[in-house]
């Protein structure tokens, strides 16, 4: 990652003008001059995918608005970094950094209301209002200082203090023979969530730190063994596995801490994508 001022006209040929304060580092329009980011734009596609059909099974079981739209901040987050890394546009760069944080506020109001009915009680309202006010007072600052290191560090910081507390939530879950099947349900999630999310952030960390390397690299491997070092790209993927998976972890300390852990019903299709299975959640389905 580069930070700099935003720029003038970009080199000629090229279709996007650039003015995003930050650079990556993949060579930009090494593929075709339309897209600046060709693989870190391109592997955005299965952020979205994901995410959309984390919105599709929640909508579809009834499992609370704040699921679904959790799913969908983190689609809105895919179509902003696609278009970021597609085009290096300042306002685009906005569009991808901006509901990163949005969609951290949603999962922050999700884990402080476990167990809790959606618009029950004065402790929801203030949350909700509290969250609002922190998306906007961001929003704010990040407009009169566009200094990506503000973004990042509310976003990290939060991020992992979430991380941090559903770890101490499922540490807590008593092993008995009732919750047995629960709590290991939820230790797969916790595993697979926190390995891809973690993973992700080491190559994110290494893309730049060793750019001129991994540049080096890439072009004495060529092609398609040079995708390998594409690390940023693959941090789409890991990051965009992890929050999937975290959501639904969301959802199963949520049906815990309403005494209703038998509902959680999960499946991995093809032992690689975890899905909640149709009749158990239907049993205890949510306003």
């Amino acid at each position: 990652m580069h930070h700099f001022e935003p720029a003038g006209p970009s080199a000629s040929g090229y279709y996007w003008k650039q003015t995003a304060t930050m650079d990556w580092c993949e060579e930009n329009y090494a593929a075709c001059n339309y897209i600046a980011e060709f693989w870190n734009t391109l592997s955005n596609a299965f952020f979205l995918i994901l995410s959309l059909y984390g919105a599709s099974m929640t909508h579809r079981l009834g499992l609370g608005h704040r699921f679904t739209l959790a799913y969908l901040g983190i689609a809105l987050v895919g179509i902003g970094s696609w278009l970021f890394h597609m085009t290096l546009i300042y306002e685009m760069q906005l569009l991808d950094e901006l509901p990163m944080v949005y969609v951290v506020c949603v999962l922050t109001y999700a884990m402080a209301n476990l167990g809790i009915k959606e618009s029950r009680g004065l402790r929801t309202r203030v949350l909700a209002w509290a969250m609002g006010l922190e998306a906007l007072l961001f929003t704010w600052i990040y407009l009169a200082v566009p200094n990506p290191l503000i973004f990042l560090g509310l976003y990290s910081s939060q991020v992992n203090g979430l991380i941090v507390y559903s770890f101490m939530l499922y540490v807590r879950i008593k092993d008995t023979p009732e919750t047995r099947d629960f709590k290991a349900s939820m230790g797969s999630l916790v595993k697979v969530a926190f390995a891809s999310y973690t993973s992700g952030g080491i190559l994110w960390m290494a893309d730049n730190v060793l750019c001129q390397h991994l540049r080096v690299g890439r072009t004495w491997v060529g092609w398609p063994l040079s995708l390998i070092l594409q690390f940023h790209a693959w941090w789409h993927i890991l990051s965009g596995f992890g929050a999937y998976c975290f959501v639904l972890l969301i959802f199963g300390l949520h049906l815990q801490a309403q005494g209703k852990a038998k509902g959680f019903d999960l499946h991995w299709r093809g032992g690689i994508l975890p899905t909640l299975g149709l009749e158990k959640v239907k049993m205890v389905k949510m306003a």
